[in-house]
């Protein structure tokens, strides 16, 4: 070991990460590493939008960040699958059982492959008959060719759809870090390439659409096929090890994450579609803005979450609930720092906004307010979702989730329609509708880590 390294290592920072309990040291790298990425990532995701926006324009651009959140939506249609696998792929792993993890990830590719085959069965059926510029609330003459786009982006998303099952394989084996990459690297390559069409002539939604579908597309199936053939040659899928017996035992807990983020996706996803069409598609913009400039704190914060959730599944497996308590604590203290991040992000957030996409794009106080107060919330509320998603004690949070989504639209509805409030009424009611990380979940899984502690003692 050269003795710059050996310095390196002696520092106090670093060193730190090198210290405590094996798990700890594993999530502490994947979090500092994820870091840069996200560094990197949050940079990018500020570019691209002024590059996008300098290529298109204000409405086009909110009509594309409204096709956009429709992906978010089927991607949830994988009923849980992908979130139920990698919880029982990591407990197989904490086993040391490589034949049942094998087993696990061949049939939920299996399964995958025909729910997307009969989902994207279903949209060539129907994709005729839906007008799409009138669920875009849009003209032919903004935007030519809009079902062809449609189309086109559709389907590319089915199939990263099922691409990306691989990446709950690196969660499992607790490399977050590279998991969560393939955002940042794919944005990356959209935004060289936009830039460049930008330099050679007027831009296209049909141009950027194919842009932003086959690049994510094409790094998740170069990466599938590398890692299936070397880190994880001996649990890569094959197709005597599909056994449809373990569907149950996945779906089991699968089904609850899927009600879960169906409740979420009505939530935090349809925002766009119910500004287009409450407000206009121009108006998609501004709060697309607000949305991306304040999420850089949860953004910040989910990557110290993002390794928790698997090494939460086998600190439970293993029964090592001081562990859990101990991280709890240390997470909970961060919260503080997010906050005053927060509030310096609001101070200077006029003069971010002017600098980022100038003054033709007008932004509320009231809405940043608003997306600082939803961020950390959301923030904190992660830490509970988290430890519940991760040891599978989900069913409450379910219930309140599917609550949480009945009532979302008719408040938007409410505030808009008789109260006569604006765009800002749409993140309002998210927050009004998030209860269980943030409210109820601390009390929850208090008491789900104290039974814990009893059967413990019990089983001596």
């Amino acid at each position: 070991m050269s003795n710059w390294v050996r310095k390196f290592k002696t520092c106090k920072l670093v060193s730190s990460i090198y210290e405590g309990h094996e798990r700890s040291v594993i999530a502490k790298k994947n979090i500092v590493a994820s870091f840069g990425i996200k560094g990197l990532s949050i940079i990018n995701g500020f570019l691209l939008v002024t590059v996008t926006l300098n290529y298109l324009d204000q409405t086009r651009y909110g009509i594309w960040l409204t096709i956009s959140s429709l992906f978010v939506w089927i991607s949830f249609m994988d009923v849980g699958l992908g979130k139920g696998l990698r919880n029982k792929l990591t407990e197989a792993i904490s086993n040391k059982d490589f034949i049942l993890a094998r087993k696990y990830i061949s049939t939920s590719y299996a399964i995958l492959g025909i729910i997307i085959g009969l989902m994207w069965g279903v949209y060539i059926l129907v994709h005729p008959f839906l007008d799409w510029y009138a669920i875009l609330n849009t003209e032919e003459e903004i935007v030519d060719n809009l079902s062809s786009i449609t189309l086109i982006v559709f389907s590319s998303f089915f199939i990263q759809f099922f691409l990306q099952l691989f990446t709950n394989v690196l969660y499992a084996f607790q490399r977050s870090a590279i998991a969560i990459s393939y955002g940042p690297v794919s944005n990356f390559i959209v935004l060289i390439i936009i830039y460049i069409l930008s330099r050679f002539g007027s831009g296209t939604l049909l141009n950027l659409a194919l842009v932003q579908s086959f690049v994510p597309l094409l790094i998740l199936l170069i990466s599938s096929i590398y890692f299936f053939r070397n880190d994880y040659k001996s649990i890569s899928p094959q197709l005597n090890y599909i056994e449809f017996k373990y569907i149950k035992e996945i779906l089991s807990l699968g089904i609850n994450f899927f009600l879960i983020s169906i409740g979420r996706i009505i939530r935090y996803q349809s925002a766009n579609i119910l500004i287009s069409q409450l407000f206009g598609p121009a108006q998609v913009t501004p709060y697309s803005i607000a949305f991306k400039y304040f999420g850089v704190l949860n953004m910040v914060f989910s990557v110290m979450l993002t390794p928790m959730w698997s090494a939460f599944t086998e600190a439970y497996a293993l029964n090592d609930i001081s562990w859990i308590k101990s991280s709890i604590r240390k997470l909970n203290k961060w919260i503080f720092y997010v906050s005053f991040f927060g509030l310096f992000l609001l101070i200077i957030s006029n003069y971010i906004y002017k600098i980022w996409v100038g003054d033709s794009i007008r932004i509320t106080i009231g809405l940043s307010s608003l997306m600082l107060v939803y961020n950390i919330t959301l923030s904190y509320g992660g830490i509970y979702s988290s430890l519940a998603n991760g040891i599978g004690k989900v069913k409450l949070q379910m219930i309140l989730s599917i609550i949480g989504s009945i009532i979302y639209i008719p408040m938007v509805l409410f505030f808009v329609k008789y109260l006569h409030w604006g765009i800002e009424s749409i993140i309002l009611c998210t927050i009004l509708t998030n209860w269980y990380g943030p409210f109820i979940g601390p009390f929850h899984l208090k008491k789900v880590i104290d039974k814990k502690i009893k059967e413990i003692a019990a089983n001596g």
